[in-house]
């Protein structure tokens, strides 16, 4: 049954607390793709002066941002888009999204890249003593629940084009500068488990706190399905890392929940950088790096429901492959794995990552705002099932190739920074369907030790 999504998304059933959306009033239009585009390069630094731009200089950098990163749509006229709160969403054809258009991806002979025939699998076979299949669920695709918005128009994109989550002079005002809006700090500046913080998201917040596993392992990639939840705080993650260190270059991917760049919810996200997160890098599809190919996953979407303390647990399986020098993403929900794209070899200057990754990292990242945030569900992970969050089915791909089987991770590194407000507990290889996995999190506080 088809049903809008101001009657059917981040009801109270997502275990957040989140009304229904209203619907649009009378006088509300819903704002094209051409028409935002043609407002833009209007748009002034005395609109925006009070929300925290650096100065006019800074504000030009950005609407230019926005500018060429929609220079390759040819008619925007055609391009359809749909509403989730106050994000825009563009169905813009995949040959025309910045990435294929500022890369010269799709130029003359050049061609997109073809994915890996298969994602990598798990040998697990069995479920874990007193933990069945159905004690989770795979959660799907927003773009997939057969939802509208608003304004009537469908929560989806057609054949042949791909999701972008719409930059405006609103969003990237929020920051004091271009560089703020791409910027995700790294925690360590050698690689190892140490806790040097350089900088924070835009608004500088204090250092970054993580509870998380790690496997120095030459890899080509690797896996985890990630417990979903929406925790309170200023910033909060799960996710993996599959990095180089000389130069620094990562490939990442998750969920986040990032206040300044969206709302209280978890999104999907990944993240990039060829340079120690110096001058390369952003979310999703904010600058010219992620070519994305598959129309059924929205990056930077919200999702429908979340795991409830106690309650219903949901969650997505999320791989990154190193193919043929390409990062492709692969998301599971009840399907199988689908390729969603990649990022290419030439981001990354053709750098040490094109060919494998030396180490893979997964679990909780948080950053403080006034106090440290809650990690995971917000609860330590002596809690166990349906309190605390988790990630399993972890292994890392030991070759370039298609399809192919993982090994599971050895989980053999803990890195916990502040122990006193989040920790992480791990059971490697644990020989049943959950294969390697781990509890994770905490409540965080005003003072973390």
């Amino acid at each position: 049954m088809r049903h809008s999504i101001a009657l059917a998304l981040y009801s109270a059933v997502a275990g957040v607390g989140v009304s229904a959306a209203p619907a649009a009033k009378a006088t509300d239009k819903p704002v094209s793709f051409a028409q935002f585009l043609s407002s833009t390069g209007k748009t002034s630094f005395e609109s925006f002066s009070a929300a925290g731009v650096r100065d006019s200089g800074a504000f030009k950098q950005m609407t230019d941002h926005i500018q060429n990163m929609y220079s390759g749509v040819k008619d925007p006229s055609k391009v359809t888009s749909f509403k989730i709160d106050d994000t825009y969403g563009d169905c813009i054809p995949v040959q025309e999204q910045p990435s294929v258009h500022l890369l010269g991806l799709g130029a003359g002979a050049a061609k997109l890249a073809t994915p890996p025939s298969g994602a990598a699998i798990s040998t697990s076979t069995s479920a874990p003593k007193g933990l069945s299949a159905a004690t989770k669920v795979d959660i799907p695709s927003i773009l997939s629940l057969g939802v509208k918005d608003v304004y009537g128009n469908s929560i989806s994109c057609p054949p042949g084009t791909v999701p972008v989550q719409r930059l405006t002079p609103e969003s990237l005002a929020r920051y004091g500068n271009l560089t703020d809006f791409f910027y995700k700090p790294r925690a360590e500046a050698d690689g190892g488990t140490g806790d040097k913080e350089i900088k924070t998201l835009g608004k500088r917040a204090g250092a970054h706190s993580y509870a998380r596993a790690i496997d120095t392992v030459l890899n080509f990639g690797g896996n985890a399905w990630m417990n979903l939840w929406s925790p309170s705080g200023y910033f909060s993650i799960s996710q993996h890392w599959y990095v180089v260190n000389v130069p620094h270059q990562t490939v990442e991917g998750g969920w986040a929940v990032n206040h300044q760049k969206w709302d209280g919810r978890a999104r999907l996200f990944i993240y990039w950088t060829a340079d120690d997160y110096q001058h390369t890098g952003c979310w999703n599809l904010d600058c010219a790096g992620f070519v994305q190919t598959s129309n059924k996953w929205y990056l930077g979407g919200p999702f429908d429901r979340y795991s409830v303390y106690a309650g219903g647990q949901v969650g997505f399986e999320l791989q990154w492959k190193l193919y043929k020098g390409n990062w492709w993403l692969f998301l599971k929900a009840n399907n199988g794995y689908e390729s969603v794209g990649y990022y290419p070899a030439k981001i990354y200057g053709n750098g040490p990552i094109t060919k494998h990754a030396d180490y893979a990292k997964w679990g909780g990242e948080t950053a403080p705002d006034s106090t440290y945030g809650q990690m995971g569900s917000g609860h330590f992970p002596a809690e166990g099932f349906g309190k605390a969050a988790y990630q399993n089915n972890i292994f890392t791909i030991p070759r370039d190739e298609s399809g192919g089987y993982g090994v599971q991770a050895a989980l053999s590194s803990l890195h916990i920074t502040k122990p006193s407000c989040y920790t992480i507990a791990a059971t490697p290889r644990s020989g049943s369907s959950w294969g390697s996995y781990f509890y994770f999190g905490g409540p965080g506080g005003k003072t973390c030790a």
